[in-house]
Order: C-alpha cells, then structure tokens, then sequence
C-alpha cells in the first residue's frame, strides 16, 4: 500500500510530474487520485479513512503544499467496494470541513475520485474566528441563511450563533412565506432588503424582524400591469378582476390567471344577476357587455347603445338587469330584445355605481357633482324620489347593506343614507383626503372603502379606520365576498387581499 499527499509526490521520482495531476497510469495495484472538493484554504491538517474489505485505516496528512489532492494505493489484484472519509482541520479540535465518497474498484489502474467536502456550522471554530449571532424578531417567521453557508436559522428556531474568519464577506438572506412581510435588519447588518452584505470583523449581533401583513397584504402576482378597475366574486375560489385592454382575471383561491376575453377594450365594471351568478356580466367602453357562457366571454345580445358603461347591476336577470355611465346614461334590459330607459328617470350627469339592497330589486346609483339616485319598487306612481346627498363632491361607488347606503368620492368623500323613505344623506368623516374610488362591505357592521394612492378604509357603520397596505397604486374596487375573503385591485395589475 503506497499512500501520498501532493506534497510527498513532488518529492520522489520524477514521473508524477511528466503526468497529469490526475489519471496517472504506471506498473502495479490499483491507486486511486481523491480530489478534495470544496476544500478550506485554512486547513492545516487532512484525516483520511479507508474501509474496504471490513478492515479502515486512518491517516494524516500535513504540510505547507496543497492538502487537497491525495493518492492512495491497493496491492496488485485487489478488488472490491471501498469508502474514503476525509476530515479537513485547522487543529484537533477544530474540523473546518467533513465528506466521504465510495468507489468500486474492479481492476489494477489509476482512479480519479472526487470527495466533497461540507462544513457544519456547528463545527467552526471560534477560537480560529469571530462570532455571528443572528436573532428573528417580529409576529411572524422567516428562514435565515447565509452564504458562506454557516446560518441556517428556520421556523424553528429564534437564535443562532456561528463562526466566520475575521475579514470574512458575509451575506445574510430572509426568505419569508405567504404574505408576512420582512421589515428589515438591524445590529451589525442594517436595511430592508431581504439580502444584507457585510465584512464581519468581530462578534456581531444582526436582528432579522418579519411581521404578520395587516389591513390588505399582497396576493399572488396578477401575471398582468393592466390597471384594473373593477372586482366581483361568487365565493373565495372564483373571484373576477377586470381592467384596460380588455383584461380579465379569475382568482382561484390559490392564483390569478387570464381568462381571455377576446376583446381589447377596456372594461370598467363585474358582476352577476343574484338569481344567476354563474351568468356573469362584465362592461366598458363603447356600450361593450360581455357575458360568460360557462366556457368563454360573448357579447351581450342585445348590445347596449355606445356609451360608457361605469356599473352594472342585476338583481333578477330577466326583470332587473341594468348599466349605467357617461351622460346619465341608465338603461335596464326588457329580457327580450330591448335597451330602455326606465319610466320616471331623468339624468344627465355620470353615473359611477349601482348597487342594491340586499333581496330587492330597490337599488342605488352614485354620481357626479353629489349625485344620489334611488329606484323604489314600492313606489306607486313615482319610482325615483328626489335623493339629497349633501355633498357636491363628484361620488365614484356605491354599496348598498341592509341598514344604510354608502357612497365614496373625491377628496374623501363618504356619504351615509340610512336605509328606508325619507331619509337624506349625511356626509362622515373619512380620515382621509385622497380620493375614494370603490366601496364594498361583507356585512353593515364591515365596509371597505378604497382609493388613491393605496389608501383602505374599514368602516363599522359609525366611523372609519385607516388600514395599513403595501402599495401606493390607486385602488379602483373592492368587493367583499364574505368576511373573510376581500380582495382589493388597482393600477398596474395591483391585486391585494385583507387580513385582519
């Protein structure tokens, strides 16, 4: 058996150096050429075992040459399965890197056998380096790691401390999962990015803090920059996003995707009759009406005349189906073959919005300039009574509940009708000056509101909170399917989703 490092074979017989460095071939038994992989410039000493034929052997190796090329060789006719362990160290106490490989050995020749070498981070040694104690802080969970590989810091664990060489460059990285968000580093490493370079020069304390999202937090990416403007679902696995170009998104509950619309005009509102909501109907631009067959988008016949259509809204689609948009245009389909303008109604300005109150075919429409209009079926005579908003802001939404009616609008605009005859509108106070864009609510107790620059509103029926979101997009509609599943969407295929 000859054993050598690189070192021992420069010094004997000239040949190992007229060959290359591995694959040497020369008279005698079976030598293998290990390449120690992944190998630490600052080992000082390589242990290397070898087992075959259930007997090992240990031997070690040092030197100021390489230690990371070694030759081992077997008798003359040895065969059989064979396992190398090396273990490279700066002291006995201080292992720097740990592999194994195995070879089969069938034949008197020259092997070349890669061996790679991985530190455990628990095996560094501090007494050769500096200490790097990473601590997780905030409401939520996130997996810290470094490169060099040393931190390995998962949803189980809340402290670790490694060792690196003083001087060397270390990378920091948090990964995060769902839509918890990463706030930032602080200590010895500082920003808010999830990657964080630093030189570590002595022992160093790095925090990394990640909170639970509140108020809306992010979804999966849309797959769109299309601005979209409207939103409406059937549970919280089929939800629909509308927008420019004639963008269509389904919401599975899991992700987005594109339904193709065939279209490429933009549209402005989604919705379905209540008596049928796997007929849903989306609108825009140019009296464009699509309808979803099951399979795919057709154009509503009959076609609407060309106007801009802000809001559709259905109760019963047979009787009650109607849009409404630009010049106070408001028409609602006979179920037949017909567009008409409803007896008693007469508008001129835009109409943003309709929304009706839950079981009934009375519903409202929001407008320019304060706009207020109310459809009482109970009417007799005379079904649009004179509506007062008290306010002249230009209203962009409506939303009806079972209690009141509510309407948003510019410059923070929010407009309160109790439910019923009688009764005027009251203008609150938002807590904001941005422009309000779309109001939805999963009960009279719980209302969105949204708009510009990213801002969300929660309303309990009395007053309204600032909730907190991750974008400074325009909002353009919110709708709230339940409770618990509110989706919010806006420019560049802004998509956001509310956690309480």
């Amino acid at each position: 058996m000859v054993v050598s490092s690189r070192a021992w074979r420069r010094s004997i017989a000239g040949w190992l150096m007229l060959c290359p460095l591995l694959s040497c071939q020369r008279q005698g038994g079976p030598f293998v050429n290990l390449l120690l992989t992944n190998f630490s410039p600052e080992a000082a000493t390589v242990s290397l075992t070898v087992t075959a034929q259930g007997e090992s052997r240990e031997l070690q190796f040092s030197g100021n040459d390489s230690l990371n090329i070694i030759t081992y060789e077997f008798p003359i006719g040895f065969r059989g399965d064979t396992r190398f362990e090396a273990r490279a160290s700066l002291s006995p106490d201080c292992v720097v890197g740990i592999g194994s490989s195995e070879l089969q050995i069938d034949e008197d020749r020259a092997y070349d056998l890669k061996l790679p070498l991985t530190t455990d981070a628990a095996s560094r040694c501090v007494p050769y380096g500096v200490r790097l104690t990473v601590i997780k802080a905030g409401t939520a969970q996130s997996v810290v790691s470094s490169s060099p590989p040393a931190v390995h810091c998962d949803e189980t664990c809340s402290q670790q401390t490694v060792a690196f060489r003083a001087g060397e460059q270390v990378k920091l990285s948090s990964v995060v999962t769902g839509d918890d968000l990463f706030a930032g580093w602080s200590g010895g490493c500082t920003g808010t990015l999830t990657d964080c370079s630093f030189t570590i020069t002595a022992d160093t304390t790095v925090t990394a803090t990640t909170n639970k999202c509140q108020g809306f937090c992010p979804m999966p990416a849309t797959g769109t920059t299309a601005d979209l403007y409207a939103v409406w679902g059937i549970s919280p696995s089929a939800v629909y996003a509308v927008g420019t170009g004639g963008t269509i998104l389904k919401w599975n509950g899991t992700a987005w995707s594109t339904v193709p619309s065939g279209v490429t005009t933009t549209l402005r509102a989604v919705t379905a009759p209540r008596d049928n909501t796997s007929l849903i109907l989306a609108g825009g631009d140019n009296g464009l009406l699509l309808a979803w067959t099951g399979s795919g988008w057709v154009r509503f016949n009959p076609a609407p005349p060309v106007f801009q259509i802000n809001a559709v809204g259905a109760n019963k689609f047979a009787s009650s189906l109607y849009i409404a948009g630009s010049g106070g245009t408001y028409l609602v389909w006979d179920g037949n073959s017909k567009w008409n303008v409803p007896a008693g109604y007469s508008n001129s300005k835009q109409l943003t919005g309709i929304s009706f109150m839950p079981g009934t075919d009375e519903h409202y429409l929001s407008g320019a300039a304060g706009l207020m209009v109310r459809y009482d079926p109970a009417g007799i005579g005379f079904k649009y009574p004179g509506q007062t908003s008290n306010s002249s802001a230009n209203l962009n939404a409506v939303w009806a509940a079972t209690q009141a009616i509510y309407m948003v609008g510019e410059g923070g605009t929010i407009v309160r009708r109790r439910a019923g005859s009688g009764q005027d509108g009251a203008v609150g106070t938002s807590g904001t000056s941005a422009n309000l864009r779309a109001v939805s609510g999963a009960n009279d107790q719980t209302i969105f509101a949204v708009g510009d620059g990213g801002t969300a509103l929660l309303g309990n029926g009395t007053s309204w909170t600032k909730l907190p979101t991750i974008t400074n997009q325009t909002l353009y509609g919110v709708y709230a399917v339940d409770s618990s599943t509110v989706i919010a969407v806006g420019a560049a295929g802004t998509a956001l989703r509310y956690k309480p």
